[in-house]
């Protein structure tokens, strides 16, 4: 998806480097305003360490609306938001009450659904968001494919993935019990 200001967003960018944190929100939910201060400090303590957040706004109606209000609030967040205008991100991750976050580390598994928000909240919130980008080098990426396709980040410079149709070169990976499991054993 593209934020605000026409970027675009790839969450799976994140997988191996940064710990996400994806913030369910809209504007007709109070405790969701009264987070985002919170949430922008938060990005300011951790983004060096490799915390990216992402708004999620969650209102159907169009964006130009959703800018307008913000503008109107004063806040001037650090990090992008995404319009989820069709509600397909908040069914993928079940929000059904706002505000959520999600944590999700930089192996790409959900450490942290925290519904609601209370000032009382934020020590804990804190502690979760700091453990994560602590373990960032300790991570292994696990790959999730989607559709047929495994992609988690752009390809190397000068490269470009395989089109479909196209024969793939031999090259050999580990099976699940780390011994080498050479393509050509599957080739034909």
């Amino acid at each position: 998806r593209t934020d605000f200001v026409g970027e675009l967003v790839r969450t799976q960018d994140a997988i191996g480097s940064k710990v996400l944190l994806l913030d369910f929100w809209s504007v007709f939910c109070q405790s969701c305003l009264l987070e985002m201060p919170f949430l922008e400090e938060l990005h300011r303590r951790h983004a060096a360490a490799g915390l990216q957040i992402v708004g999620v706004n969650t209102d159907f109606f169009p964006k130009e609306r959703i800018v307008k209000f913000m503008e109107k609030t004063g806040l001037e967040l650090p990090y992008p938001l995404i319009h989820d205008r069709d509600q397909s991100l908040s069914k993928l991750f079940s929000v059904e009450a706002l505000p959520v976050l999600v944590l999700i580390d930089s192996s790409g598994w959900i450490r942290m659904v925290h519904l609601g928000y209370k000032p009382d909240d934020e020590r804990e919130i804190e502690r979760r968001v700091s453990q994560a980008c602590g373990r960032i080098k300790e991570t292994i990426v696990t790959l999730q494919p989607v559709g047929g396709t495994t992609a988690f980040s752009p390809p190397e410079k000068g490269r470009a993935p395989a089109v479909a149709g196209t024969p793939v070169d031999s090259f050999v990976a580990l099976d699940a019990d780390g011994r080498d499991a050479p393509f050509a054993r599957w080739r034909g």
